[in-house]
């Protein structure tokens, strides 16, 4: 919604950029877990690579967030 809200006037192409960045998250995340099974780590290691992107996402939701917070105290 932020970034639909951000886009006054062209909320079609940003749906369309979300959909796209939600399928290219999902193939990135499909190749990078298949990289530890195919070094020979096994079938449960995947889910420390699963851990950390879901650990940079919660950064970035919380880096976004923050400065969404920031701009709105700066217009205010």
């Amino acid at each position: 919604m932020l970034m639909i809200n951000a886009a006054k006037g062209s909320e079609m192409l940003a749906s369309a950029s979300l959909q796209a960045s939600a399928n290219m998250g999902n193939a990135l995340g499909a190749y990078l877990g298949g990289l530890p099974i195919a070094a020979g780590y096994g079938y449960t290691s995947p889910e420390y690579v699963g851990a950390g992107l879901a650990g940079v996402g919660v950064l970035l939701c919380v880096g976004l967030a923050w400065r969404n917070n920031l701009q709105r105290k700066l217009a205010n």
